[in-house]
Formats: C-alpha cells, sequence, structure tokens
C-alpha cells in the first residue's frame, strides 16, 4: 500500500511541476496573445 502512495505523490507532485511550467510559459506570452486575439486577424490563417 505505500508503494501506491508513494506513487500517486510522486505522480501529483510532477503534475504540478509540469502545470506550473505551463503556466509560466503562458504568463510571459500574454501581451503578445493578448494582441493577437484582439486583433482579428489570425496568423494561422
Amino acid at each position: 500500500m505505500h508503494i501506491y502512495k508513494l506513487r500517486l505523490s510522486i505522480s501529483l507532485y510532477l503534475n504540478y511541476v509540469a502545470h506550473g511550467f505551463g503556466l509560466l510559459i503562458l504568463s510571459q506570452n500574454m501581451t503578445a496573445l493578448g494582441q493577437t486575439w484582439s486583433s482579428g486577424s489570425s496568423p494561422l490563417a
């Protein structure tokens, strides 16, 4: 039973780290994303 709790703890910790990195990347690009969102023309289209 202990190994399952350890595996769950490690998985949750890595999940928080991965989402934290995603939030850091998103927050660093908020200005550029905001300009693209409000411009009305998509660079992908």
